[in-house]
């Protein structure tokens, strides 16, 4: 949590969370992607992703539903949504 909120969050803007999805995905596929692996030094965040996506389970085709949506507003350094 700590390097999204220092390096993605901070400071950035969005106008909606297409925005900030595509903004993520471009971080995320970028220099993020071409970082040294933090548990495996020899290799980048890419290569392992690269070397773990064919054991990765596929999405299922119906989304999750959500019936409920409530907009809270939370503390920049905490988890802790705010009423």
């Amino acid at each position: 949590m700590r390097y999204v909120r220092d390096g993605f969050f901070a400071g950035r803007q969005f106008t909606d969370v297409d925005d900030l999805n595509a903004q993520a995905d471009h971080g995320c596929c970028g220099a993020a992607a071409d970082r040294r692996c933090p548990d495996q030094d020899a290799i980048t965040v890419r290569q392992a992703f690269a070397a773990e996506t064919p054991h990765l389970l596929k999405l299922p085709d119906n989304p999750y539903p959500v019936v409920e949506q409530v907009a809270v507003r939370s503390w920049q350094d905490t988890l802790r949504p705010l009423r």
